[in-house]
Parts: C-alpha cells; sequence; structure tokens
C-alpha cells in the first residue's frame, strides 16, 4: 500500500520482493514511465507526491491467484466508506 499526499491510498500486489518493486515503482515516476502501472499513471498525471517512504506490505501471499483475490478484496473495503 501506497498513501498519495491528498490521502488516497494504491493498493497492488506483486510476486516479487516488496522493497525491489518499490523501488522500481519510484524509478518508473522519477523517470515518467507510466504505460504499464497505476501508481506511476496517477503520480505523473495528478502531479501527487507518492509517500513512497511510508509504503507497506500489507498481506504476504505467494499463490498468485490468492494474491490477486486479496488485492481486490483489500481495494474494494477501502473504496466502500
Amino acid at each position: 500500500m501506497v498513501r498519495c499526499s491528498y490521502g488516497k491510498e494504491y493498493i497492488g500486489e506483486t510476486g516479487r520482493f516488496f522493497n525491489i518493486r518499490l523501488k522500481e515503482h519510484a524509478s518508473d515516476v522519477l523517470r515518467n514511465r507510466t504505460s504499464k502501472y497505476a501508481l506511476e499513471e496517477h503520480s505523473c498525471s495528478s502531479s501527487q507526491y507518492m509517500c513512497m517512504e511510508e509504503a507497506k506490505l500489507i498481506k504476504k501471499e505467494d499463490h498468485y491467484f490468492k494474491r490477486k483475490i486479496k488485492e481486490v478484496v483489500k481495494i474494494k473495503k477501502i473504496k466502500t466508506p
């Protein structure tokens, strides 16, 4: 989970090591590479600061489909007041 400067949260999933993926996101934002990932696209298009230093791993799941389902459930919980 990465929080945006105005308080919204980005939830994503990866099968890679968290710290490595976070560094890749930060690098993509710095280089305006937005073609593949929602985090980079949002950061670059809205000029919002993504608080990468406050990013946190919510849950570890090795199984691909379980990870995808958990991502969707977490996103739905955030969007539902």
